[in-house]
């Protein structure tokens, strides 16, 4: 006998398979081998080049450059940090570290605009990848948590709750044709799912 509400989660469940792309667990991850954590690999500042307080430029030998904003000699304030892969932040710095508001833009396009803590995605953003499509909600550490919306360049969604990367609670899928679906996730499987009422 099949338990009740099976046949629902079943037809989601190929209605995903079919229209949906897996999301992203780690929105960086192909980023990490091409330039590393930005969180933990910005050049530390050397005071001594007249940079201790205020605003200043710094130049490494390798290329990558900050220019912004000093305090003790440590990138703090606003400021513009460039990687040599071609990765870009712009935003707050607190003690070396991208905290605060901030816009990150990876050497392969991928694009972050929003919340920092201790260098990772820490609150409220959108990322964006370079085929189109986002997700704009909560981030903690670095992971989708919490509320947000994934979109499809054309026009899928998902609109529902995140926990450490992958669907966690209930959501809302809605096909490029409309179709609605309400569904249930727990560690980014689905439980369960039914037809919205539209």
């Amino acid at each position: 006998m099949v338990p009740p509400g099976a046949a629902g989660a079943a037809a989601l469940r190929h209605m995903l398979e079919q229209e949906e792309p897996l999301t992203p667990t780690f929105d960086r991850e192909a980023d990490r081998a091409s330039f590393g954590h930005p969180g933990h690999t910005l050049p530390k500042g050397d005071a001594s080049n007249g940079c201790g307080d205020g605003s200043g430029r710094q130049v490494w030998p390798d290329g990558a450059s900050y220019e912004g904003q000093y305090k003790g000699g440590l990138k703090h304030g606003m400021g513009r940090f460039s990687w040599t892969s071609g990765a870009v932040y712009e935003g707050d710095f607190v003690e070396d570290r991208l905290e605060g508001s901030g816009y990150f833009r990876w050497a392969c396009g991928s694009t972050y605009e929003g919340a920092w803590k201790d260098g990772k995605m820490h609150g409220s953003g959108l990322f964006t990848w370079p085929d189109g499509r986002s997700y704009e909600g909560e981030y903690r550490n670095d992971f989708k948590h919490g509320q947000g919306i994934f979109r499809w360049p054309d026009g899928r969604q998902l609109d529902g709750q995140w926990k450490d990367g992958v669907q966690h609670g209930s959501g809302t899928f809605t096909s490029a044709s409309g179709k609605r679906k309400m569904a249930e996730w727990r560690n980014g499987q689905l439980v369960r799912g039914q037809q919205a009422a539209l």
